[in-house]
């Protein structure tokens, strides 16, 4: 017998297949219980509206209308919190898309919008990949390539704050502030000025391309700073296996797209749907 109920506290423990990304202080939680929890609904009540933000049943659970109980609480905490409607918004795996959306769309959400595509890059893999096999020279790197601590007067500016008009932005996660890494963020200096940047932060231990800038959307500023950057990572050591990059348009996918052909690459979607 399935018995629903809320909790007020979860752990990767509990749901193994849940995110941590998704354990949050703001958060709560309905689940699904048949001796051990077999579903989980995460949601957030923020100004009166109820933010859906993630829904799982383990897959040996579904089809047996866990999904649909663990709605039909969510609906009745939505009546008495949330007067102006609900939103789902969250990450899904390419796989689970469509069974996730035709879910809720037979709840009333309208239909969703596709707004950005999630790549978790393997970076032990880019010596496989197309990047690994453009040819820079050594001595580019070394004259043309230096850390954003470490950038001339010329060059030097507030990096943090000051976004050039034409960066890409290549990650945002929804109130979750990152930690630049110094170290792997890197500038290429192009007679005098910046010719291309990357920024790359840690996020709950996470390495994301936080956002790239090209001057003149000219390529061959940017690829000497990401092969640079994979090398520092393998010869320091660091402990990131995956660079995770959010790609917001047509431009970004194709650049990254091409670059990290032969790197292994997982493609999640942030999906939003409305129920107002």
């Amino acid at each position: 017998m399935i018995t629903i109920k809320e909790c007020n506290t979860i752990s990767v423990g509990d749901v193994p297949e849940l995110d941590s990304a998704y354990i949050d202080e703001n958060c709560r939680y309905i689940c699904a219980f048949e001796n051990k929890c077999v579903g989980i609904l995460v949601y957030e009540v923020k100004e009166e509206i109820l933010y859906i933000r993630y829904l799982f049943v383990k897959e040996e659970m579904r089809r047996q209308g866990i999904g649909g109980e663990l709605f039909q609480r969510i609906q009745e905490i939505a009546k008495e919190e949330a007067p102006d409607g609900m939103i789902f918004s969250g990450v899904i795996p390419e796989k689970q898309q469509f069974s996730i959306i035709r879910f809720f769309i037979k709840r009333g959400f309208m239909v969703p919008e596709f707004g950005d595509q999630i790549a978790s890059i393997s970076v032990k893999d880019w010596r496989e990949s197309y990047l690994a096999s453009i040819p820079v020279q050594d001595d580019e790197i070394e004259e043309h390539v230096c850390s954003m601590t470490e950038l001339s007067n010329e060059l030097d500016y507030d990096y943090r704050n000051n976004i050039r008009p034409n960066v890409l932005p290549c990650c945002r996660i929804e109130d979750v502030k990152g930690v630049l890494i110094p170290e792997l963020s890197l500038a290429y200096d192009y007679q005098g000025k910046i010719g291309s940047y990357i920024l790359m932060s840690d996020i709950e231990g996470i390495l994301y391309l936080d956002s790239v800038y090209i001057y003149g959307k000219n390529g061959a500023f940017f690829v000497p700073l990401l092969r640079h950057c994979f090398i520092k990572q393998e010869e320091q050591g660091w402990p990131y296996e995956t660079m995770k990059v959010t790609m917001f348009s047509d431009e970004s996918r194709v650049l990254f797209r091409r670059l990290t052909k032969g790197m292994k690459v997982e493609i999640e979607n942030q999906i939003t749907m409305y129920r107002m």
